[in-house]
């Protein structure tokens, strides 16, 4: 539809062509389900996902995806419609990810009413080096799916924390 679905840089080629084809995937996945009436599904979601330059320069974007597919999933879960056209969602969740000096990985999600009025906003980030890795980005999506049970999915319209 001429929408952008992930930017980067990279010096190598082949590089390039898996972590677009990744994209690809995985903003196919979130589009199952969406319908495709111009009806516009009640408490329906949308989500975007960007990633810091200090992400894209210390980090593999596997790790960006894997945390947008692990949100996309956890509110299927929970009965919330993913739609991957903002026009069609009440909510709209924004997803930072970051790879701070002092962090493994920082997620920073933003939650907005289709007005774009900032509902809440907060933060979940692994930093141990006892988990390292795969531990601390499983480590990370516990604490994000924490904070969206709390917050996005108890009352989406919570004040900001």
């Amino acid at each position: 539809d001429g929408d952008l679905i992930y930017g980067g840089s990279t010096k190598v080629l082949g590089n390039a062509v898996k972590d677009s084809c990744q994209a690809i995937s995985s903003d196919w996945s979130r589009k199952v389900g969406t319908p495709s009436s111009d009806v516009r599904p009640t408490g329906a979601v949308s989500i975007t996902m960007h990633r810091t330059a200090a992400h894209e320069r210390n980090s593999k974007p596997e790790v960006a995806f894997t945390i947008l597919d692990g949100v996309t999933k956890h509110l299927n879960d929970k009965n919330i419609q993913v739609v991957s056209d903002p026009e069609m969602a009440d909510y709209h969740l924004d997803l930072e990810i970051d790879r701070p000096m002092s962090k493994w990985v920082k997620v920073t999600v933003k939650t907005t009413d289709s007005s774009g009025k900032e509902l809440w906003h907060g933060v979940a980030e692994n930093g141990s080096w006892t988990t390292m890795g795969a531990g601390g980005l499983q480590a990370t999506l516990k604490k994000l799916y924490a904070l969206l049970d709390d917050k996005f999915l108890q009352h989406p319209a919570a004040g900001s924390q």
